[in-house]
């Protein structure tokens, strides 16, 4: 829903209603005055709300039923949202944000949690079991590039992109990782 900051008046509402647990954990991402939002067992929507003679209305754009966010919030990178749909026991994703037609996903198996990082051509992907996979973010071409262990016990917090560093919170402590070129190697 909609709400008026200084008074916390409802503006407007739409009804997702709940399939298996009742929780909503993703946080809705915005483009253009268009809200993506997506919850477990429900796919993933476009939603407009807008002002028309004084009165919110809002109009669904498009409703892709075969991902779906559980507990990972989704991050937009140059006209498309990178996710991590629960369905096949944790795929990534790739849907272009115009139509909502999945362009590209990753293997399934890949976890239950993942936090995302949206960089210029590239979205990182923090996997709740401590695996970091950095992906080239091009559309229906986008994949994996590399993947790295960066910690022993479970993370969900997201990472702290740095200059040439990554702070990764797990279970137990704080980590810092430093890139290096690989030319100097």
């Amino acid at each position: 829903q909609g709400v008026e900051i200084p008074t916390g008046k409802t503006l407007w509402k739409f009804h997702m209603p709940h399939r298996g647990t009742n929780q909503n954990m993703p946080t809705p991402s915005f483009n253009n005055g268009f809200i993506l939002i997506g919850g477990e067992k429900r796919g993933i929507r476009k939603i407009h709300p807008y002002l028309k003679d004084d009165k919110w209305h809002v109009v669904e754009k498009w409703h892709q039923t075969r991902a779906a966010l559980n507990m990972s919030t989704a991050v937009i990178n140059n006209g498309h949202l990178y996710g991590l749909s629960h369905y096949g026991l944790g795929e990534l994703f790739c849907i272009d944000i115009t139509n909502g037609e999945i362009v590209w996903k990753g293997s399934g198996r890949s976890g239950d949690n993942a936090t995302f990082l949206s960089t210029p051509e590239h979205v990182l992907s923090l996997l709740s079991n401590g695996n970091l996979q950095i992906i080239e973010a091009k559309g229906s071409k986008s994949k994996i590039l590399v993947k790295y262990q960066v910690a022993e016990s479970p993370t969900w917090a997201a990472p702290v992109l740095l200059r040439n560093r990554i702070l990764v919170k797990d279970k137990d402590s704080l980590i810092m990782w430093q890139f290096t070129d690989s030319k100097e190697n």
